[in-house]
């Protein structure tokens, strides 16, 4: 017993020796499927005779392809058979059933090479493509609409990648569309080598399509009333499912801003009674947010702002912001109140205090308004804003002094449309606000006002782009001076008539102030063209005045210039040199930064 003990007791030392690396020297002994270090440089493969496509195809295809330098060229002599039968396949997978085909061995000393020629005759054509579609899907325009450009059509080369692709398409539309249960039932790509053509039949079950199921909504922390997340989603009873609808419930999360990260998974996996659930995870943004910012134009100066919002003061999703704005100009400083509506994602009910003074060469106003609005979205995108403010405002213009109180209901209806938020290559910007007043309520006189903007922005060739901006505006009024400047027209400044300073033109009184008028007309044509990718020059004209009331008009006002473009990170710099027709100054800077509209 006692020798058995000392025999294995040596074989197990002798095993553990075998193991023992007996020099120093460590080899790497990564290889690949043909024992081959994986690191060594591989063969060169030529391919001539067809375009890069293929031959890339052909490149891949052919195992000799992934053989190193260090494969003797003997082997490699003796592999050309098969080397010639994976090229032919390779070739046929893109239509060419009559290739001539020859090998050729390089023996070069560093690294040998091969060299396949290739004369790839005539290209098989697909003759006919034959595609049904059963169940569902058949009826669905959804469905049609993603698969109706495939790439394998009649009368084009073969591709059998083309063929797969087709069906790979087929097979995702429908799954991302919820049909869950489809499949092909018949997949045939017919070779006719005596007619030498192709032919492809594809009969595809849809069955039945999955419905939209439960929404499950976890919060982290447990911070709004799940009732109002589920406001934001609207998404209709028994809809049905579609990938598309789980990125909007995530996108529109987002949008509402109370969230710092929204992840949906819809249980493709696991559905329930022909309907899939999706889980929604949401994870709550930062309650208290602030901003600041500085900017400079040459209407305002050097201008700043300061914010604070508070994104839900409580569960029920409300809001509470204050903001306050200093400018050589305007000083002013702010509140709101914010409560979502039935629609939140673009219904709202604001409440907004504040207090402003704007010192301009044709008017000073001290003002105090508080105001009620209610935000809604119309058909075609428009949003509409219906209003009622209370102001009361110290004003002087001209060589008059005045308090005006004003009960001011009104509406503003605004479509906006741009392709890039901060360069914008196709945009449109349109505002039309209607407002008015009557002394039988509160307020000093009777008005009615209504005002239109317009600014449109177009993409030409060669990095040219065109701006139309208008502006139009006209009022019935029964006492004109018993308006605050904030009611009258004006005109001139960076986004008016430029060459002439901001808010300075309009009907002037018998001293010749400026006192403002009841209509306005500003029409303004622009053309820039980018030199480089980042710097662009550009010419301008803008015409028009403020017109009517009771001070005499000053005709039509012209100003016409250069100006120098520079795509910044925050939007683009524009720096204008203006120059008014109508006036004896020469010219007048202009400068301003961030997104056209």
């Amino acid at each position: 017993m006692f020798r058995l003990c000392i025999c294995l007791l040596l074989l197990i030392c002798l095993a553990g020796c075998s193991s023992i690396p007996f020099f120093g020297k460590k080899t790497d002994t990564t290889k690949n499927a043909n024992g081959e270090p994986i690191n060594a440089p591989l063969i060169n493969v030529v391919v001539n005779g067809v375009d890069e496509e293929v031959a890339n195809n052909v490149r891949v295809y052919v195992g000799i392809s992934k053989n190193s330098c260090s494969t003797p060229v003997d082997l490699i002599k003796r592999r050309n058979k098969k080397t010639l039968a994976e090229t032919s396949l390779a070739l046929q997978a893109f239509g060419y059933y009559e290739a001539q085909t020859s090998v050729n061995v390089i023996d070069a000393a560093e690294c040998p090479g091969v060299e396949i020629n290739i004369t790839p005759g005539r290209r098989m054509q697909v003759t006919k493509v034959v595609l049904e579609i059963e169940g569902n899907a058949a009826v669905d325009p959804d469905f049609r609409g993603l698969t109706r450009d495939l790439p394998l059509q009649e009368s084009a080369d073969l591709n059998h990648g083309a063929y797969t692709e087709t069906k790979t398409i087929i097979e995702s539309v429908a799954a991302e569309l919820g049909y869950l249960d489809g499949r092909f039932t018949e997949s045939i790509l017919t070779i006719d080598m005596e007619k030498y053509e192709a032919r492809a039949l594809l009969k595809y079950n849809s069955a039945d399509r999955y419905m939209l199921g439960q929404i499950n909504i976890t919060q982290s922390p447990d911070f709004l009333d799940e009732g109002l997340i589920r406001r934001f989603l609207e998404i209709p009873l028994e809809s049905d499912y579609s990938a598309a609808k789980v990125v909007n419930i995530q996108n529109r999360l987002l949008e509402s801003n109370y969230f710092k990260s929204v992840e949906a998974r819809p249980r493709l996996s696991k559905p329930e009674d022909h309907t899939i659930p999706v889980d929604v995870t949401v994870k709550a943004n930062e309650r208290h947010n602030f901003q600041a910012s500085v900017g400079f134009a040459t209407d305002e100066g050097i201008r700043s702002k300061l914010a604070y919002t508070d994104r839900w003061w409580n569960r029920r999703g409300h809001r509470l912001g204050a903001e306050t704005k200093l400018s050589q100009n305007e000083q002013g400083v702010s509140a709101n109140y914010q409560i979502p509506r039935r629609h939140p994602s673009n219904e709202w009910l604001q409440l907004t205090a504040g207090f402003r003074q704007q010192d301009v060469d044709s008017f000073d106003t001290l003002s105090a308004k508080i105001s009620v609005t209610e935000s809604k979205r119309r058909f075609w995108g428009i949003m509409e804003n219906r209003f009622i403010a209370l102001s009361r405002d110290d004003f002087e213009v001209g060589d008059e002094t005045g308090i005006a109180t004003f009960l001011i209901p009104g509406v503003r209806w605004n479509r906006r449309i741009v392709d890039d938020e901060l360069y914008t290559r196709h945009g449109l910007d349109l505002n039309f606000e209607v407002r008015g007043a009557t002394d039988a309520l509160i307020s000093d006189t009777n008005f009615l006002s209504g005002n239109l903007h317009m600014h449109y922005l177009r993409a030409l060739p060669y990095q040219f782009r065109t701006f139309i901006r208008g502006d139009l505006g006209g009022m019935w009024v029964d006492v004109f001076r018993a308006l605050p400047p904030s009611e009258r027209f004006f005109a001139g400044g960076d986004n008016s008539i430029r060459g002439y300073d901001y808010q300075d033109l309009g009907p002037v009184n018998s001293t010749g102030n400026v006192i403002g008028g009841r209509y306005l007309g500003v029409l303004s044509f622009e053309i820039e063209k980018y030199i480089t990718e980042k710097w662009g020059v550009a010419g301008f004209v803008d015409t028009g005045n403020a017109f009517g009331g009771p001070g005499r008009n000053t005709g039509l006002k012209t100003g016409v210039g250069l100006g120098l473009r520079w795509r910044s990170p925050v939007g683009p710099l524009r720096v204008d040199l203006a120059h008014p027709l109508n006036d004896d100054n020469l010219i007048r800077l202009h400068l301003r930064i961030g997104p056209d509209l």
